[in-house]
């Protein structure tokens, strides 16, 4: 038996094994009186679940590390190019930031009476609210002394949104602290090796321009200049360890990432190819205009054209002059014109047909275009009604459309707030504080004493902003009503109830009423009551 014969049967004898093991593994028993019989049981399949269902039907799996300078860079492309990206972002700015957000300061007065009950509530929120209106809207905010505190919050929340994130430096000069905003592109890895060597020196290590610290927390920032010389900014005094420098985010893609993603990364291929068919289509029903009609002919046509007589009529073909150049040039050609397109009947050449050509390029257009602007707009989490502007649907889808877009709008609001007010706030209260504007003896206590749940309690803050207008005033304010109930069964509080109609601060209202009252004395009638009596002024 040779060499081949052997391979042979051993292959033969492989596959009956392999063929009796399988006929033994499905032999159907016969029952037997045992508690763990199960009749025609089978063994489980494990097989490892990937997402896929049918195999190849998802590809090879695949792990993104974002190239977060080109998104930005396409992000801005898109800006400029995408009329769909600046309706977006422009009304997403509109409702978010406005004129920029309003300081309501909320100590927590109830505790910090336990430990300071010479504390004044009412006249704290005056101080300090009256101090930061002025800070705010004053140039002093910023660094260059160009733009008050709510001009640069409108352009952080810009670059952050748009290019993924924006460096906040505060500076400091004695009296107020002044606001720097760097782009994001100028955040990156330094080319000089120094840096490197101390930042491996102090424990860190530096990812993406941001120097970071074993537990994860931003210790520097790399500034590239446009002298292509690398600044390090620290994040933190080294000294009192206050904040003097964060990152602001449009959107986190991933936990470890420690740079920002652009709001429009997920749908910049869709914009691009989205303000390619508008184009297209745009350009293809102006070609299309352009010719009217066309003449076919028949085999027994002579290919003769019924304006060939009009043609040369209107080319002045033969004469010793140009008309257009005569005196009276303008008033020949209208007549021309008026002669060729008023009522005019056009004798055809035999076997000539005359036919019109009507375009058919943007048929479909709204319906894609539509379709497509209202799965981008699905993507922010806006309503398309809230970003064209146009409701023209019944008052229940309009509201609904308003109102989740409001809460959108909102809860970035005081996710904003977060990252870039309060920061500031919190360090400008410090030197109000300290400088005396701002009397407030258990606040210096616990900043002596580092208590951070009182200087928290000091600091309670919230920043409002524009509400969006209501469908149906009334309506809204009759609901708020119904709310407040009676004094026994209330579904809510009147300062809460202000603030969602867009009415300002509750208190200041009721201060401003009773001024306003005492101003009017008897110009305001008295009230009628039910009873057919009558009361004076009730205030």
């Amino acid at each position: 038996m040779g060499l081949i014969d052997y391979f042979e049967n051993r292959k033969i004898q492989k596959a009956a094994a392999h063929r009796a093991a399988v006929e033994r593994a499905f032999i159907v028993q016969e029952p037997q009186a045992h508690s763990g019989y199960r009749p025609h049981q089978q063994l489980p399949v494990y097989e490892v679940y990937n997402g896929e269902k049918s195999y190849g039907e998802l590809g090879a799996p695949i792990m993104y590390s974002a190239d977060f300078r080109s998104l930005a860079i396409r992000s801005w492309q898109s800006y400029y190019e995408s009329d769909i990206t600046q309706m977006i972002m422009k009304n997403y700015l509109l409702w978010v930031i406005g004129r920029g957000l309003e300081l309501n300061s909320e100590p927590i007065d109830k505790y910090i009476k336990k430990f300071d009950t010479s504390f004044n509530r009412d006249t704290f929120t005056d101080d300090v609210e009256d101090l930061w209106y002025i800070f705010a809207g004053s140039t002093k905010a910023s660094y260059s002394e160009m733009q008050d505190l709510h001009q640069l919050a409108h352009k952080a929340q810009h670059n952050a949104c748009i290019g993924g994130d924006v460096l906040v430096i505060m500076r400091y000069d004695g009296t107020y602290p002044s606001i720097q905003l760097v782009d994001g592109l100028h955040i990156m890895n330094p080319s000089e090796s120094t840096y490197y060597d101390e930042a491996k020196a102090r424990g860190n290590r530096i990812k993406t321009g941001v120097e970071i610290d074993p537990k994860g927390k931003h210790v520097a920032f790399y500034v590239r200049g446009e002298d292509n010389k690398t600044e390090r900014v620290a994040a933190f005094h080294s000294k009192t360890k206050r904040p003097l420098a964060w990152l602001v985010y449009g959107h986190v893609y991933r936990i470890d990432d420690v740079r920002g993603m652009p709001l429009f990364g997920v749908v910049l291929e869709d914009l691009k190819k989205l303000g390619r068919y508008k184009e297209a289509t745009v350009s293809s029903a102006e070609e299309n205009a352009k010719v009217v009609f066309s003449i076919e002919h028949d085999k027994d046509s002579n290919g003769g054209s019924p304006f060939t007589q009009a043609i040369k009529q209107a080319a002045s073909a033969g004469q010793p002059f140009v008309p257009e150049t005569q005196a009276n040039a303008g008033d020949v050609v209208a007549t021309r014109l008026a002669m060729t397109t008023n009522n005019q009947a056009v004798n055809l050449e035999p076997g000539a047909t005359l036919k019109s050509h009507k375009s058919e390029a943007g048929i479909n257009f709204k319906d894609f275009f539509t379709t497509n602007f209202e799965i981008i707009c699905a993507t922010f989490g806006v309503a398309p009604e809230v970003v064209l502007n146009k409701y023209d649907s019944n008052y229940s889808a309009s509201r609904m459309a308003t109102k989740m877009t409001e809460f959108k709008y909102v809860t970035d609001r005081a996710n904003f707030a977060k990252a870039f007010y309060k920061p500031i706030y919190s360090f400008w209260l410090d030197t109000r504080v300290l400088l005396g504007k701002v009397t407030a003896s258990g606040y210096l206590t616990a900043m002596i004493n580092g208590d951070y749940e009182m200087l928290q309690a000091f600091k309670n803050s919230e920043f409002i902003g524009p509400n969006m207008p209501h469908v149906d005033p009334l309506k809204e304010v009759m609901a708020e009503r119904r709310k407040l109930g009676d004094d026994l069964i209330p579904l809510t509080t009147r300062t809460k109830a202000a603030s969602r109609l867009g009415e300002g601060d509750w208190y200041q209202n009721i201060d401003n009423f009773k001024q306003e009252n005492e101003k009017a004395g008897d110009l305001i009638p008295p009230k009628t009551i039910p009873n057919g009596g009558a009361t004076g002024n009730q205030g």
